[in-house]
């Protein structure tokens, strides 16, 4: 591919004007409505994490047990729900979206995953008429509210407030500044420069690419003197090189006209239009300033009192350019913090992933600096859940514990990201022997690997017993799973040299860039070993996988 700039691709031609907007503006409204957007499983919005974050702020949660509604806002092709869907029957699922194609896409995928308790809806946030919506207790929003048009904004704040049920919980993730400052220049310079026309989103966001790669060679000072830009820019154009399947996602996501990044006090503001209140960030150790910023920084930021003010603060100290937060729509019984505590303590489980009696790793922090996750509250609660899933009570029988001093300790430790968040009643096990031949007990988990094979993508594996993703299989331990599971363990890595045989992708391997096609059959199966060490395992013990 020629990858040169071109008059063309920098100024429209006159013949082209007549076709495109008037004065080469963006209509108003436009998103890339014409490609699909390839989405995954989003953990962060799972009921189960949004369930635990609530209650780690003082808010006692919906729980995401029996028959809870969940409603999935801008659900795209319905990946995100349809998972939900598939790990709680028991539970109501509904999925909106504008876009006819991914309504389409979501139903399809619903009926060969077998599931009978979710429904689609497709139409406007600002059509929509919601006297045939229940109230629900969750609702999730991801990757949309800071691509949504002003005018669409308050029909958003009046279908949540109407529709989330007092207690219930909203999360949203959105485009954050300070750190966004130095990007969204560029891409408004991208949508200037490849104004909207006839040729389709997919063309236009490979000129802007071209583009962007050839600003970036000639050199610009805005890009010199930002770093962030200069960092974004670059990560494109790479990724655009080695995946040109990427191209849409980056239409749907710089090309669209209502794009706007915004403040977490403005963020708090907007939200207050929908009757809701602020409680806590999905990434775990978001919730702890000690884990997020330096110990100077942290004091300072105890002496905010206002939790919004606080939160603005620490998004200028990271220079945050992307939040996922969670809101709560205040009644019920959601202020009952001692409500709160006992979910934490004696409901939601903990269990190690790795193998028995694997010391626990060092939290890295900012600083730089480590915390020993030792001691006598981390001790107990390690060697209960030492292959087996344990509640915080559950590891301190003789009460010597306090309830926050053990909710510190689950916290830090799901924060280090070396125990599953497990639900309510899930007993576990211990890591098992893999087996030579392997099936998948999910139907969704199929459908999901037929995605990324079709997709040449990397895979969400999900599991009822940690509410939702269970790990993510990379592009390489995808396709020997899927070969693991067609072949078995001994023909996986020829099963996978044979999908990769005329793969143009590039990835990193030992930190090299390496093509899928080169890959021989020992370093495949060094990752096949590797895997079958702990990450099948895992799968197996969390039900995701069962011996075939």
């Amino acid at each position: 591919m020629d990858h040169q700039v071109t008059d063309t691709d920098l100024v429209q031609p006159a013949a082209e004007a007549a076709s495109g907007p008037e004065d080469g503006q963006l209509p108003a409204g436009y998103y890339a409505d014409d490609v699909p957007f390839r989405s995954g499983v989003v953990q962060q919005q799972a009921p189960l994490t949004m369930a635990v974050v609530a209650a780690l702020n003082g808010v006692n949660p919906p729980r995401p047990t029996g028959a809870f509604r969940y409603c999935d806002l801008g659900c795209g092709n319905g990946t995100t729900v349809n998972a939900f869907a598939a790990l709680y029957p028991e539970a109501e699922f509904v999925g909106i979206d504008f876009n006819p194609g991914h309504i389409e896409q979501a139903r399809a995928d619903a009926e060969a995953a077998g599931l009978t308790n979710v429904r689609f809806i497709q139409g406007s946030f600002a059509d929509l008429d919601d006297a045939d919506l229940p109230p629900f207790d969750f609702i999730g929003m991801n990757g949309i509210y800071s691509w949504l048009d002003r005018d669409i904004l308050p029909a958003v704040h009046r279908l949540v407030g109407r529709i989330l049920r007092p207690g219930g919980l909203f999360y949203v993730e959105y485009m954050t500044m300070p750190g966004m400052i130095a990007v969204v220049p560029m891409w408004q310079l991208i949508q200037a420069v490849v104004p909207v026309d006839a040729r389709g989103s997919h063309e236009r966001a490979t000129r802007g690419l071209r583009v962007l790669e050839e600003l970036s060679k000639s050199g610009m000072a805005y890009l010199d003197r930002h770093p962030t830009a200069k960092g974004a820019t670059n990560g494109y154009v790479t990724t655009w090189h080695n995946n040109l399947t990427k191209i849409d996602h980056f239409a749907h996501n710089a090309m669209a006209s209502g794009f706007r990044p915004r403040y977490v006090t403005e963020m708090c503001d907007e939200m207050a239009e929908a009757g809701l209140s602020f409680a806590g960030r999905t990434p775990m150790a978001f919730n702890d300033p000690d884990l997020t910023v330096t110990l100077q920084q942290a004091r300072l930021l105890r002496g905010v009192e206002d939790r919004p003010t606080r939160e603005l603060l620490s998004d200028f100290m990271r220079n945050e350019r992307n939040r996922r937060d969670l809101f709560v729509k205040p009644g019920g019984n959601s202020a009952d913090s001692a409500a709160a505590r006992s979910f934490l303590t004696g409901e939601v489980g903990q269990m190690a992933r790795a193998p028995s009696g694997t010391p626990v790793q060092p939290l890295q922090l900012p600083g730089p600096r480590k915390l020993p996750l030792s001691g006598a509250g981390y001790d107990r609660v390690i060697a209960a859940a030492d292959g087996r899933a344990t509640t915080l009570a559950a590891a301190n029988r003789d009460g010597e514990l306090s309830d926050d001093v053990l909710i510190a300790v689950g916290h830090r430790l799901q924060a280090g990201g070396q125990y599953f968040l497990c639900e309510p009643g899930y007993a576990g096990a211990p890591l098992p022997e893999a087996p030579a031949r392997l099936q998948l007990t999910n139907p969704m988990n199929q459908v999901l690997l037929g995605r990324a094979r079709a997709d040449g993508a990397g895979m969400p594996v999900i599991a009822r017993a940690v509410g939702g993703t269970a790990m993510t299989l990379d592009l390489i331990e995808t396709a020997l799973l899927d070969g693991w599971l067609q072949a078995g363990y001994d023909g996986a890595v020829a099963y996978a040299q044979a999908h990769f045989a005329d793969s143009q992708v590039k990835l990193k391997v030992n930190g090299e860039p390496r093509s899928l096609a080169a890959l021989t059959a020992d370093e495949l199966g060094q990752r096949l070993s590797a895997m079958a060490r702990v990450r099948v395992p895992n799968l197996l013990r969390l039900g995701a996988l069962a011996p075939a």
